[in-house]
């Protein structure tokens, strides 16, 4: 449907629900988006070879968008690379956690990204912080210290699962700053982009013994089939929805509807995996989720107020 023959002319009464909708759809995708990495670990595959089969096949799928409608490479677009490639970075870091740590150790870890995107706001874009941002902070950094062990001594990450929870965090936040940054450029190609970067990415992991055994001919042949139904329904549509819908709406908005990925992914780990998921890691979901949505509550209140 073209803009002109559009009910509203601009296409706002349609993005006042699709966009909101979308970005639901897309949280429920990459709550759950541990599953098909699961699933393909489970052919006996090394982390590294996991990343490599199913990033690999999100790229090859994506290509016809990447030719159709390419990133620039120009000066302008230079920040929809970088935002691109710390996608990327965020994608196999976070397939790399998943199988080397507890799922929602991981999960609880990474969604510190709003603290890191708020810093990282503050120090690149001059973004105000204030007593609801700095609550934010607090809330987030409190859940990540209890789920890491109070009582252990200074709240460390202590698996390597840990490590790669909290930098792909900080990859993650890095690619939501400068996408806020290139508000027209991207879509599709980025996240082809994004899927290439993820794959040349995890060739580092194969330099690890343990990250990168090298596997057989067969396990890899029998694993590609669940690699690539994996990048159709899973990561696809929700990296392409996800570079859609955060330019539709206000950071706080799709903030605080992203985070519902917390409940998706806290909640499926706890049924289907058999790792620990008590209290401590309750409180710490609680106090994450609670960082996220006062900080995506203070910027909507921040645009209202604008």
């Amino acid at each position: 449907m073209t803009a002109g023959k559009h009910p509203t002319g601009d296409g706002r009464q349609a993005s006042s629900w699709m966009a909101p909708g979308a970005l639901l759809f897309a949280a429920l995708l990459w709550g759950t988006s541990w599953l098909p990495i699961r699933w393909i670990a489970e052919y006996d595959l090394a982390p590294g070879w996991v990343n490599i089969l199913l990033y690999g096949a999100a790229a090859v799928f994506m290509l016809p968008a990447f030719w159709l409608r390419p990133l620039p490479f120009t000066w302008e677009a230079r920040l929809a690379w970088a935002s691109a490639f710390f996608f990327g970075a965020a994608l196999m870091l976070w397939g790399a956690a998943i199988l080397t740590g507890e799922v929602v150790r991981v999960i609880l870890l990474f969604y510190l990204s709003p603290v890191w995107a708020s810093i990282l706001g503050r120090l690149f874009l001059k973004d105000r912080v204030g007593p609801l941002r700095i609550l934010a902070i607090f809330c987030g950094l409190l859940g990540a210290a209890v789920v890491l062990g109070l009582q252990d001594g200074l709240p460390l990450p202590q698996q390597t699962g840990d490590w790669f929870g909290l930098f792909a965090g900080i990859a993650f936040a890095l690619a939501a700053l400068f996408s806020r940054m290139t508000p027209g450029i991207g879509g599709p190609s980025q996240s082809g982009v994004a899927y290439v970067v993820a794959t040349l990415l995890a060739l580092f992991l194969l330099l690890d013994p343990e990250l990168g055994a090298t596997p057989t001919g067969h396990q890899i042949t029998a694993a590609m089939g669940v690699a690539a139904i994996s990048a159709v329904i899973w990561f696809i549509p929700a990296a392409i929805v996800v570079f859609w819908a955060t330019k539709k709406l206000e950071p706080g908005r799709a903030m605080l509807l992203m985070m519902t990925e917390v409940i998706f992914a806290t909640v499926s780990a706890a049924i289907l995996t058999d790792e620990p998921f008590g209290f401590r890691e309750l409180i710490g979901c609680v106090l994450v989720a609670t960082a996220g949505g006062i900080d995506a509550f203070s910027q909507l209140r921040r645009g209202a107020v604008r």
